[in-house]
This record gives structure tokens, sequence and C-alpha cells, in this order.
């Protein structure tokens, strides 16, 4: 007998914590990657994410640097909303990037 799990709780449209999770999801990173990279625990974006807490501005700041980001727009959704990378181009860009690992690797054995 399995235990049932206790639904996920999506963030509430229009908030920070819905704009952090729309960023993050849409580069494809987790929230510990992400924790991670700007010095917070993955448990701390979930509490944003969800509106449990709400990020501090020098923390915001370091995510939107991450990911390019306005930091306006991420505070209170000012200005047009930023164009998102899709499934597709992120894909094309790694692809990219591994195939220009695999040109610098064959440059050197030469």
């Amino acid at each position: 007998m399995s235990i049932p799990r206790k639904p996920k709780t999506r963030p509430k449209p229009n908030t920070v914590g819905w704009r952090v999770w729309r960023v993050r999801r849409a580069f494809g990173e987790t929230a510990e990657e992400v924790g991670l990279a700007i010095g917070r625990t993955r448990s701390a974006l979930s509490q944003w994410e969800c509106g449990k807490t709400h990020p501090t501005v020098p923390n915001l700041r370091k995510f939107a640097r991450r990911f390019g980001m306005p930091l306006g727009w991420l505070l209170d959704g000012e200005g047009p909303e930023p164009d998102l990378p899709t499934p597709e181009l992120l894909h094309e860009l790694a692809l990219e990037g591994w195939r220009e690992l695999v040109r610098k690797r064959n440059r050197r054995r030469r």
C-alpha cells in the first residue's frame, strides 16, 4: 500500500513566485541548480515559488542576473514580459555548445 503524496503547490499567477518559477522552468533548471548558483537552498526557491516566503531584493537580483531577466519584471511584472526560451531553443543551444566542445577537442588532437 502506497502513501498518498501531497500534491505539489503551484505558484499563483502574476506573483513574484510565479515569475521565478516560469523563468526557472523555461531555462530547464531545477530549484537545486538555481539555489546553488545564487547561494540559496532548493527549499528557499521552492518557498519563493509557492508564495510561502518572498526573496530579498539582493537574492532576486542574483536570480535576475543569472537568467538575464529585468529585475522590475520579476518584482512586480512591470514592463513587457521578457522572451523566455522554448525547449526547442534550449535543445539547439545545448547541441551547439556540445558541437563547439567537440571542435575544440579535435583541434587540440591535431
